[in-house]
């Protein structure tokens, strides 16, 4: 148990003055009987991966903190961390949860043109997550960027990538009503351009291998050029076709 009335470090002295108190920097501000919660003004950077005593544990996936730095830190391993609003009478919230690393972002606090990341429907909640690191921070062994539905969903949800305002790629999904989809579409506004020597490979083998369907096709003629083979990798076995390059 830490002493309740231990003043060290804040001046004036709120046991004697009705003057606004001030904590001074690299002073911990805790919640708690063992100070499950603190914050502090962290008065010199913090390099990378570092832990801070009673503040951040282990060997930690922030990255660097810059001088003069409010942390916020919930020391309790898997305690949440809620910053919460009342709107018409409901408490919303961004909620980081400790257990699984998740950011849950109603709608409500980050509305968008046409919906919003983390709309909210009663007590089930839909929701933007990104797990295994920070997005967009380098070095991590595994990203998991997603948008999950909960709940019998039947509506179709929309993943787009764009620049200016115009989407250049689109993944779609649509709720099949029992947990799962129907079959997902993606979606291009240009042609796909795969990296020198790289591959198109499918999971699946056999009976379940890649199936390309409508490539472009006229009617049979001539064929002339200089020959070339097209090699097609099909169970593991490579097989070659000939081409040419002029149809009459």
């Amino acid at each position: 148990m830490f002493g309740a009335t231990a003043i060290t470090g804040i001046t004036p002295n709120p046991l004697a003055s009705s003057a606004t108190p001030d904590i001074l920097d690299d002073i911990l501000f805790s919640l708690g009987n063992d100070r499950d919660q603190v914050m502090l003004n962290r008065s010199t950077s913090l390099t990378a991966a570092t832990a801070l005593t009673d503040v951040l544990t282990g060997t930690t996936e922030i990255p660097t903190i810059q001088a003069n730095s409010l942390i916020i830190s919930n020391v309790t391993e898997d305690g949440d961390l809620v910053l919460a609003v009342n709107d018409g009478g409901i408490s919303k919230s961004l909620h980081i949860e400790g257990a699984t690393g998740t950011l849950r972002v109603p709608n409500t606090i980050l509305p968008q043109a046409t919906g919003g990341l983390g709309k909210d429907s009663g007590t089930t909640f839909d929701y933007f997550r990104c797990t295994g690191g920070v997005l967009g921070q380098g070095n991590q062994a595994a990203i998991e960027v997603g948008i999950y539905v909960t709940g019998a969903d039947s509506g179709t949800h929309d993943i787009n990538i764009g620049i200016d305002g115009g989407n250049q790629l689109q993944v779609r999904a649509t709720g099949n009503g029992s947990g799962g989809i129907t079959t997902p579409l993606i979606t291009a506004s240009a042609d796909f351009h795969m990296a020198s020597a790289k591959k198109i490979i499918g999971d699946g083998t056999g009976a379940n291998g890649i199936v390309l369907k409508n490539p472009k096709n006229t009617t049979a003629s001539a064929l002339s050029g200089t020959q070339l083979d097209v090699e097609i990798d099909i169970g593991g076995t490579p097989y070659h076709f000939t081409v040419y390059p002029t149809k009459a």
